[in-house]
């Protein structure tokens, strides 16, 4: 079984990006069962360790796979104004990426739709 401590380090071993089941998450509170308090439990605690989650709504699933990124890396920004739906965050979205040539963009968008589909 994982600690925070042991999570937080694995997520910032992996590029700021890692994809954990709540089971894991689950293992790290050291709960035998995941119901309500427990996913309670782990939304606070990864916000206390500055980490986001995707999907932002967890579920009692153990099976479910949930992806965690460090809020204020570049990842973890451009995920939450992924996330973040808007007309300013659509607008900083596409100010960011017509300014890179087309390939570029190109390879960023299919990074970004592989971060979001994993």
């Amino acid at each position: 079984m994982a600690t925070w401590n042991e999570i937080k380090k694995s997520v910032n071993d992996h590029g700021n990006v890692l994809t954990l089941t709540m089971g894991d998450l689950r293992d790290a509170t050291g709960s035998g069962k995941l119901g309500s308090g427990v996913v309670t439990e782990i939304r606070n605690t990864l916000a206390q360790l500055g980490l986001g989650h995707v999907p932002q709504d967890l579920t009692t699933e153990q099976s479910q796979p949930v992806r965690l990124y460090q809020k204020g890396k570049p990842v973890g920004e451009l995920i939450d104004l992924v996330l973040m739906v808007g007309e300013p965050n659509d607008t900083q979205l596409r100010d960011q990426f017509s300014q890179q040539p087309t390939d570029q963009a190109a390879r960023t968008l299919a990074k970004i739709r592989q971060l979001l589909t994993e």
